[in-house]
């Protein structure tokens, strides 16, 4: 979540890789894909850059900043919060005789959900991405 400096406590990378299954179905010179398979939300969770004011570190969860980044490091690896499985699909298209165009859709599910039981938004923590690709022929 994006936030004012003045709010902050933790500093939050995340990668989102995954190995996936792939079913081509040539459809004449083109081609239909379809994929999916286990995916993990791999986070990096730091203290936010500048705090060192007495206040950011109380003792207190509510103010304490390393408190709040330490329950937000917790947060985001325990129950499996971290597991998406991704499914997707795609269309390749001859672009000339040595390249293919093409383009991708993919959701990551977030299966935690059915175990966590967290009071959130039904669309928290879905993944959605578009993406285009070229395909270097033989």
């Amino acid at each position: 979540m994006a936030c004012n400096p003045e709010n902050r406590s933790a500093f939050v990378v995340g990668f989102v890789t995954g190995i996936n299954a792939v079913l081509v179905v040539p459809l004449g010179n083109s081609s239909f894909r379809f994929y999916g398979g286990p995916a993990a939300d791999l986070r990096l969770v730091s203290l936010a850059i500048g705090l060192n004011h007495p206040r950011d570190f109380t003792g207190n969860i509510d103010f304490d900043a390393q408190l709040q980044t330490d329950a937000i490091r917790e947060y985001f690896w325990e129950k499996g919060r971290w597991f998406m499985p991704v499914t997707g699909f795609g269309f390749d298209f001859p672009l000339n005789e040595k390249f293919l165009i093409g383009f991708d859709v993919r959701t990551w599910f977030p299966v935690y959900k059915l175990w966590t039981h967290d009071d959130v938004p039904a669309i928290d923590g879905w993944r959605f991405g578009a993406g285009f690709r070229i395909t270097i022929l033989n």
